[in-house]
């Protein structure tokens, strides 16, 4: 499954009162993420995701993505696989005279297929451990 959002976050926008999305996605591993920032934005527009009241991308707490025609790209494995299932984009300005909109994008994995290619990863390291030992 392939979601995708984007962000509108108004000119002169504070941390304490940001701009909101919400995206309800079904259960699964979100397995990849990309946000794009488009060229003008100048490092002067910032966010963030949480799930609930807790922020999970970028990972450190308090912590931001922002760029100038920048496309950030990783993979991942969270699993959504108890409620609550939406998750919250966050976005500010302060200083920006513009609006900016950032577009986030999650690649998710069913359950099941998740389990399967953990599974899968899990027989390849036993084959090659057979082979060459443990590194």
């Amino acid at each position: 499954m392939f979601y995708s959002v984007d962000l509108t976050i108004p000119a002169a926008t504070l941390e304490a009162a940001p701009a909101t999305e919400r995206i309800t996605m079904e259960f699964g591993r979100i397995s990849a993420v990309h946000v794009v920032i488009p060229p003008g934005v100048a490092g002067l527009a910032f966010t963030n995701c949480r799930r609930a009241n807790h922020q999970i991308f970028p990972t450190n707490p308090g912590s931001f993505l922002t760029g100038d025609g920048s496309a950030i790209s990783w993979a991942e494995q969270y699993d959504l696989d108890d409620e609550p299932r939406t998750l919250t984009l966050r976005g500010w300005s302060p200083n920006a005279r513009f609006a900016h909109t950032i577009t986030w994008r999650f690649e998710v994995q069913s359950l099941d297929v998740a389990a399967a290619a953990g599974e899968q990863a899990g027989l390849v390291r036993r084959i090659y451990e057979g082979i060459f030992g443990r590194d």
